[in-house]
């Protein structure tokens, strides 16, 4: 057992760090009152020498741009409810130029923004939402369309209709032309191939 120096408790030695050149190998302060000695060093050194530190984390952050977006990610992961509350605050405040910014983004990223859609619906109805890169999506736009098998892929078609439970992802994707994709609308597969036969036969009867 051990006397601390401040708070005048008498500890375990476990509740105190270790210190090589003490007279029993520990240190005077247990380690609540050390935590409090240096919390309140660090606060009063940051109160009166505030704007050279600032000064000094500005140079460090510009010279190292890296450690600077390393310390937002750790203080995002530690406060998320910050993060969240500066977000709401920032759209808030500036509403009309984010809501300008989305207008224009949607209409030079038109199948960005259809995409962003089709994740949406998937995401409100609890389908599952899964990445999918454009560089897949290229892929099947590059395909001709899935349904008729002749005329080139323009839209992404979701096998499984959302509206019936389908997922949004790599699996559940085809490209498609416009007419196949409009006929088939939240049909399955396989309701859509007997819609098209029976549509067929009428045409040549």
């Amino acid at each position: 057992m051990k006397s601390c120096a401040k708070c005048k408790d008498i500890k375990p030695f476990d509740q105190f760090r270790k210190r090589a050149d003490g007279k029993d190998g520990r240190r005077n302060l247990c380690k609540s009152c050390e935590a409090d000695y240096f919390t309140t060093h660090k606060c009063r050194h940051r109160l009166v020498n505030g704007d050279q530190i600032r000064a000094a984390d500005r140079a460090r952050y510009a010279a190292n741009p890296d450690l600077k977006r390393l310390s937002d990610l750790r203080y995002e992961a530690a406060n998320p409810e910050k993060k969240v509350a500066k977000n709401r605050a920032y759209h808030a405040a500036n509403r009309a130029s984010r809501s300008a910014y989305h207008r224009l983004y949607r209409a030079a990223n038109h199948d960005a923004g259809l995409l962003a859609n089709h994740r949406r619906r998937a995401r409100k109805r609890a389908n599952g939402v899964f990445i999918v890169s454009t560089a897949e999506i290229a892929a099947m736009l590059a395909k001709p369309c899935y349904l008729c098998g002749s005329a080139p892929s323009v839209t992404i078609d979701h096998i499984i209709p959302i509206v019936r439970g389908g997922q949004h992802s790599v699996g559940n994707l085809l490209g498609a032309c416009s007419s196949c994709n409009g006929s088939k609308g939240s049909k399955l597969l396989i309701e859509y191939r007997v819609s098209s036969r029976r549509a067929t036969l009428r045409l040549v009867g």
